[in-house]
Order: C-alpha cells, then sequence, then structure tokens
C-alpha cells in the first residue's frame, strides 16, 4: 500500500511538473514545492570512476563508494564488455555475468549498496571502463 500512495504523489509531481512548464511557457509563473516520497532516497552525488583494462580477458574490480544508488558503465570507446558482481567471472566469463554489447551500457538504479565491488573484462585489451556512480 505505501508503494501505491508513493507511485501516485509520484506521479502527480510529474504532472504537476508539465502543467507548470506549460504555464510558464506562456507567461504564468508557477513554482512546485519539492515534495517528500516516503522511502525515497534520492542520488545526489556524482562521482566520476575509470578502470583501466591493460589485457583482454583479464579481470579487472572497481570498489564502489558506500552508499551508491545509482551505476552507469561503459567503455569510452562504446566496445563491448562485461560486468559482474563476484569475483573470478569476468574473466573466463562464467555465470553469473553480464555481457554489455558493443554502443551498450551497464545500469542499475534503486539501489544502496555498501561495501561492494564491481568486476569488469573486455574481450580487447587497451579500453577504459567510464563508470558514473550516484549516491
Amino acid at each position: 500500500m505505501a508503494e501505491d500512495k508513493a507511485f501516485e504523489t509520484a506521479l502527480a509531481l510529474i504532472i504537476g511538473k508539465e502543467i507548470a512548464k506549460a504555464l510558464t511557457e506562456i507567461g504564468i509563473k508557477v513554482e512546485i514545492p519539492p515534495i517528500e516520497i516516503p522511502g525515497l532516497e534520492v542520488a545526489t552525488e556524482p562521482l566520476l570512476l575509470y578502470v583501466s583494462v591493460t589485457s583482454a580477458n583479464e579481470e579487472y574490480e572497481k570498489a564502489l563508494p558506500d552508499g551508491t544508488k545509482k551505476i552507469y558503465a561503459q567503455t569510452s570507446d562504446a566496445t563491448a564488455f562485461r560486468v559482474a558482481w563476484e569475483k573470478g567471472h569476468v574473466g573466463p566469463s562464467l555465470q553469473p555475468l553480464l555481457h554489455i554489447p558493443a554502443n551498450g551500457w551497464y545500469y542499475a538504479d534503486d539501489i544502496k549498496v555498501t561495501g561492494k565491488t564491481l568486476y569488469f573484462a573486455c574481450p580487447t585489451a587497451g579500453k577504459t571502463i567510464e563508470i558514473e556512480v550516484w549516491t
């Protein structure tokens, strides 16, 4: 039930912002006060991290900051890569892991992790994994 109320509140906020935007465009200034949704923690602090993949099919790791709520990851040149939450999986390509295709990116949202590490590998050497983390 709390989830239903949070969804209704979020939907009303989105609709309200769209109406306020439309009214502002015709010269009527409207301000919508911030609304807190119980149980929703908004990510506010971005951090950019990088992983240099010097060898093909070798595992590289990056510790995530405590309280991470969102993660976006891609290679700097949009090549394919692999990502896992467990050590020893991406190098030899063993489940569980995710295969991110060329021009793809990894995304995790609505999470809250502490003491976690992500593991990466690429099928080709000399790549850089770019990671945007929000806490």
